[in-house]
C-alpha cells in the first residue's frame, strides 16, 4: 500500500516532471502489483485487487498533477501584466483536482465497508483536497496583493504562513494515519519484505523529515520574531529626519518601523522577510 507514497518523493525533483509522468505511473503500478501479489491471486480476487490498485494509482497521479499546477498558479498570481485568460486553464485543473477526490471519497464512504484500503484511499484524498485548497488560498492572497491599489499588506506573510502550516499539518496527520494503517496491514493482513521497506521509506520521508523541517521552520520564525521585537522603535525626531525616505527593501513610505543597531530604518515585515534569508543588515551587511 505504501508504494503510493513513492510518488510524493518526486516533488523533490527539480527537472521537468511532466516528462516522467508515464514512467512513474508504470513503475508505481508494477510496485503495487508486486506488493499485493496481484499475479498469484485467483481471477475474481485479482480483478478486485486490480480495481483497488487502480484507485490508489489514480489518487497518486492526481497528487502529481497538483504538484505540476501549484507553481504555475503561484507564478501567475503575481504577474499583473498577463491576461486573466491564461489563469483559466490552471484554475480549471485545480478545481477538477478539488472536486474529483471530494466526490470519490463521499462515494466510497457511502458504498464501501470500512477497511484498511478504504482508510488509505480516503486519507490520500483528504490530503489532496487540503493541498488544492491551500494552493487556491495562496493564489487568491498573492493575486489580491498584486492587483489591489493599496500599500503592501502588513500581515500577508502571516496569512501565507498560516495557510502553509495548516496544509503541512494536515499532510503530516494523513501520513501518520497511513503509517498506522500500513502497520496494521503488515502485522495482521499481509506482511512482506517489500511492504516493510516501503513503510520504512514512508516513515523517514513523509513523517520524520516533514516533522524535522516543520519544527525547524517554527524555530526560525520564533527566533526572527524575537529579534524583531528586541529592536527599538524610532522616536518622532528620528522619523522627521527621515521624512522623505522610504524602506530600502520595499521602497514604500515608513509605517511600523524598526531601527537596527546600525541605525538603519526598515519596516518590521520587510526586515522579518530579510532575516529569514540572510542574517545581516540589508544596507551595511
Amino acid at each position: 500500500l505504501y508504494c503510493s507514497f513513492k510518488l510524493q518523493s518526486c516533488r523533490t525533483w527539480r527537472y521537468n516532471q511532466a516528462e516522467f509522468l508515464g514512467t512513474i505511473a508504470a513503475v508505481l503500478f508494477c510496485l503495487l502489483a508486486v506488493q499485493t501479489g496481484l499475479s498469484g491471486l485467483p481471477p475474481v480476487n485479482r480483478l478486485l485487487r486490480l480495481y483497488r490498485n487502480a484507485c490508489l494509482l489514480i489518487a497518486a497521479v492526481l497528487h502529481y498533477m497538483h504538484d505540476l499546477v501549484h507553481p504555475v498558479l503561484i507564478n501567475l498570481s503575481a504577474q499583473v501584466n498577463i491576461s486573466m485568460k491564461r489563469h483559466v486553464r490552471p484554475l480549471l485543473v485545480a478545481f477538477i483536482l478539488l472536486i474529483l477526490p471530494v466526490c470519490f471519497s463521499i462515494w466510497l464512504v457511502k458504498t464501501k465497508p470500512i477497511s484498511t484500503w478504504l482508510i488509505a484511499v480516503t486519507a490520500f484524498s483528504i490530503e489532496l483536497i487540503v493541498k488544492v485548497l491551500s494552493t487556491l488560498l495562496l493564489y487568491s492572497l498573492f493575486a489580491a496583493d498584486a492587483r489591489m491599489n493599496h500599500k503592501p499588506w502588513p500581515h500577508l506573510d502571516d496569512w501565507v504562513f498560516y495557510v502553509q502550516a495548516t496544509g503541512h499539518t494536515v499532510e503530516f496527520i494523513c501520513g501518520c494515519v497511513m503509517f498506522v494503517n500500513g502497520a496494521y496491514v503488515l502485522i495482521f493482513e499481509s506482511g512482506s519484505a517489500l511492504r516493510a521497506f516501503m513503510m520504512s521509506m514512508h516513515a523517514y520521508v513523509n513523517i520524520y523529515k516533514s516533522a524535522r523541517e516543520g519544527l525547524k521552520t517554527l524555530y526560525n520564525r520564533k527566533t526572527v520574531n524575537a529579534r524583531i521585537a528586541k529592536l527599538a522603535l524610532p522616536d518622532e525626531e528620528c522619523l522627521l529626519n527621515h521624512g522623505d525616505d522610504v524602506c530600502s527593501i520595499c521602497y514604500q513610505s515608513f509605517t511600523d518601523v524598526r531601527i537596527t543597531n546600525c541605525d538603519h530604518l526598515f519596516h518590521s515585515t520587510c526586515l522579518r522577510k530579510w532575516l529569514y534569508i540572510q542574517d545581516t543588515c540589508p544596507m551595511c551587511h
